[in-house]
């Protein structure tokens, strides 16, 4: 399913930015950075705390049956953009690029159904620019032993992962009778 979220933000970016860009979804490396790129790296992956506790839900078309609510993720993605560097202007080329794919991502702050992959239509994935950390951004970066790049970092919440387990649930019951009546007071009774 992760996997799928990462085909989503894809296939929204070649959409928009149209004929010419590369979209990857690799680690960021520097190599193939002679071509116009927009890499989405997945780097972090946490539970999405406004979605737990949630109670057990009833499975689709198996009565008697519930299951598990589904885990939400928050996905982080690592975007950066590489370009043809110049002798004037350096980098630019890669920041413009870069600059693009943000404007894109805050247009378009739930990615529209079309063009969410086939199997997640009928959810909400909502992208969310991050404050960057240095010192988070400084680990990635080291953990992949690559220099320092410009980069953005976004959060794509939520995406549900269903659980396959299933456990029986009480019936409900069919008929409830309730009977009312009155209480006589007896008349001797007085204040």
């Amino acid at each position: 399913m992760i996997g799928l979220v990462s085909e989503s933000l894809k296939q929204l970016l070649e959409t928009e930015m149209g004929e010419g860009h590369t979209i990857s979804i690799q680690p960021p490396t520097a190599e193939g950075s002679g071509l116009s790129r927009v890499n989405l790296f997945a780097y972090r992956l946490s539970p999405n705390s406004f979605l737990l506790n949630r109670d057990m839900v009833p499975v689709p078309d198996e009565p008697g049956q519930a299951m598990k609510p589904p885990l939400g993720l928050r996905v982080f993605y690592l975007v950066t953009a590489y370009a043809s560097s110049d002798s004037a202007l350096g980098d630019a080329g890669a920041h413009n690029l870069l600059g693009e794919a943000m404007r894109i991502f805050h247009e378009n702050p739930i990615i529209p159904q079309d063009l969410l992959v086939e199997e997640l239509r009928g959810t909400s994935l909502r992208i969310t620019l991050q404050m960057v950390d240095p010192d988070e951004v400084s680990r990635v970066w080291t953990a992949l032993d690559q220099p320092f790049q410009l980069c953005a970092i976004y959060e794509v919440a939520t995406l549900d992962l269903v659980g396959m387990g299933r456990y029986p649930v009480a019936p409900t019951p069919a008929r409830t009778a309730v009977t009312v009546g009155t209480i006589e007071r007896s008349p001797e009774v007085t204040r």
